[in-house]
């Protein structure tokens, strides 16, 4: 579980790619991963084997998971990213 992230591109990486994800609740992260998957305290070991399990045996919520994922992950591109960067760039 990560404790710092800049921006978050793995978990990015897992959503546009159909993993569910689990993620901690810092930094970044929130931001990124939405209500698309699961968070919570990096150092909550308990909780996070509760999670994988539930993840691993729980189907429904899985392929919830997979599908917010898939939507979430459409909020950021590069090309989104070139064009925000090219606006403040423009921007007095």
């Amino acid at each position: 579980m990560s404790i710092y992230e800049g921006f978050g591109l793995p978990p990015l990486e897992a959503m546009q790619s159909g993993t569910p994800v689990i993620t901690s609740n810092t930094s970044s992260l929130p931001e990124v991963v939405g209500d698309a998957g699961i968070m919570l305290d990096p150092n909550d070991v308990d909780g996070l084997v509760e999670v994988f399990y539930r993840v691993l045996t729980d189907e429904n919520l899985r392929n919830k998971m997979i599908q917010k994922g898939l939507e979430q992950a459409k909020k950021f591109s590069w090309d989104q990213c070139v064009d925000l960067i090219i606006e403040k760039i423009n921007t007095p």
